[in-house]
């Protein structure tokens, strides 16, 4: 019931056209395996948010626990603010 809820919010959630407005510091991360998610989504993504840092690690939609290098990343984006 809960991931189906999921799927119908999502179904109808787009703020690509708001994306440039974003005007804090931005991290986009993502797996470069995820089937889910594909890099080529957080590449997009990460190109319309002006000033984003883009991360793309080994892994797939759970990336944060398949690359050891995943959670430095995230740790070291937020140190720096």
């Amino acid at each position: 019931m809960g991931a189906h809820r999921q799927l119908v919010a999502r179904s109808t959630h787009d703020v690509w056209d708001d994306l440039p407005d974003i005007t804090a510091p931005t991290l986009v991360i993502g797996g470069r395996h995820d089937g889910q998610s594909p890099p080529a989504n957080s590449e997009r993504m990460a190109s319309r948010i002006p000033g984003a840092r883009l991360v793309l690690c080994d892994g797939g939609h759970a990336f944060m626990f398949q690359d050891p290098a995943a959670w430095p990343a995230i740790v070291e984006f937020l140190d720096q603010r």
